[in-house]
């Protein structure tokens, strides 16, 4: 199955001017307005992570969160602004748990300081409901969805960028559910929308083409998904470069795409530009090269190119068990 680009699929995260995308572990991609606090945090941790201070960066946002508290109170502005930012931190982190309470405790103080339908509450509920989303938590952030959906389509219009990004990650949640034919109504309207306010090669544009791709093809609607997967491609080798990793998530989707539909010929070259960009920018030993590397190996020893094949396999099977090894000893 291919990978979706809200929260392009990590690597490769796709994102429009003023919003974030984020990937869950299917590979959808949400998309959702960023307000200033989530860019001083992506900045801080962008930094941290470049000089390994992820642990100075998170107790300066806690020592920061606790000096509010104390000055201003829970339900001030700024105190508010900390809860949030310590949250899209830890979420940045991978550490969820850590992070749910936090996105609704901003949630509720929004609520009930600034009330229902708020640009800053509705903010709130989509960042809660991206991350159960990330968490599997399905059922629990389909109706934050909804509720967030419906109160930007009251505030700003149906054909609001914001309101077309909300309709792809409610699509998104309802995709994870099996709701197939609801979720396809909802990223064809997307589509639409985007097509219309945006432009066809918006980067927001290309993540809605991609994302209704992946779920044409999950459905078995392979003939619909390839020229989707195609126009995804091409309109991000044309704007971001071939090198780019959301360029190569949509390479590798349709690469596989392709092989499904048994177009091995056509499969081969495109996961080798794959394998060849990964390994290069993102290491041998990264997760989605490692991915890669299985794939290709794959497809060569479906086509019978088992003497070529077989070097790929195993060295996948090497790095998977050093990392496995890794993740033991590191946890």
């Amino acid at each position: 199955m291919g990978t979706c680009h809200p929260y392009d699929c990590v690597p490769g995260t796709t994102k429009r001017p003023g919003t974030s995308a984020l990937t869950n572990d299917t590979g959808m991609t949400f998309e959702d307005p960023i307000t200033a606090e989530h860019e001083v945090v992506l900045e801080e941790l962008v930094g941290s992570r470049a000089h390994g201070n992820q642990t100075k960066s998170e107790a300066s946002l806690q020592k920061r969160l606790e000096d509010s508290m104390a000055m201003h109170g829970p339900t001030h502005p700024d105190t508010i602004l900390a809860v949030n930012s310590l949250a899209v931190l830890l979420q940045s982190l991978g550490k969820h748990q850590h992070a749910e309470p936090l996105f609704q405790r901003a949630l509720k103080s929004n609520e009930e300081t600034k009330g229902s339908q708020h640009p800053d509450t509705l903010v709130s509920l989509s960042n809660l409901a991206m991350l159960l989303q990330a968490m599997g938590k399905h059922r629990e952030a389909e109706p934050l969805c909804c509720r967030a959906l419906a109160n930007k389509e009251k505030l700003l219009g149906p054909h609001h960028p914001d309101v077309l990004t909300s309709l792809n990650n409610l699509a998104a949640v309802l995709k994870a559910m099996g709701k197939h034919q609801e979720a396809e109504l909802l990223y064809r309207r997307a589509l639409d929308g985007k097509e219309v306010t945006l432009g066809a090669t918006h980067q927001s544009t290309l993540t809605s083409v991609n994302n209704l791709a992946v779920l044409l093809q999950a459905m078995g609607n392979h003939r619909e998904a390839e020229p989707l997967f195609r126009r995804a491609l091409e309109g991000k080798e044309a704007t971001l470069g071939p090198s780019h990793a959301s360029t190569l998530i949509s390479m590798d989707n349709l690469a596989m795409l392709l092989k499904a539909m048994g177009k091995h010929q056509e499969a081969e070259p495109l996961l080798r530009r794959v394998l060849k960009h990964r390994e290069t920018a993102l290491g041998q030993t990264h997760p989605n090269t490692l991915s890669t590397l299985k794939n290709l190996g794959g497809l060569l020893q479906a086509v019978g190119k088992h003497r070529e094949a077989e070097p790929l396999l195993q060295k996948a099977l090497n790095i998977g068990k050093v990392l496995w090894v890794q993740r033991i000893l590191t946890h």
